[in-house]
């Protein structure tokens, strides 16, 4: 998130909440986790993280390639979403698990 101050990592975490809420996500309503994982999360990776494989990279550490410009505005709001579907979706879980 950016930082590893307890306080800052809460509230981006107390941010991306609010702006991503339950509510206003409709790919909850796919419990199934292969339809999800293969589905739509693979999909979004390949699409928009690696650019439908037009992003370039490097095995070299000390050479790698630059990110296009505007990559980390274009991807950190879908990373904040996929964070906030899979914190919805592991709380689903935990509490299907122990509320028996």
């Amino acid at each position: 998130l950016g930082s590893e101050n307890f306080q800052t990592v809460r509230n981006t975490a107390t941010k991306i909440r609010a702006d991503y809420q339950r509510s206003k996500l409709p790919e909850l309503r796919e419990t199934q986790f292969n339809n999800w994982a293969k589905l739509e999360s693979f999909n979004i990776a390949k699409q928009k993280a690696y650019l439908d494989g037009k992003l370039s990279g490097s095995s070299d550490k000390n050479d790698g390639k630059p990110l296009p410009p505007n990559y980390a505005a274009t991807a950190k709001p879908i990373a904040e979403r996929r964070m906030s579907l899979a914190g919805y979706r592991l709380a689903d879980l935990l509490n299907k698990l122990f509320s028996k």
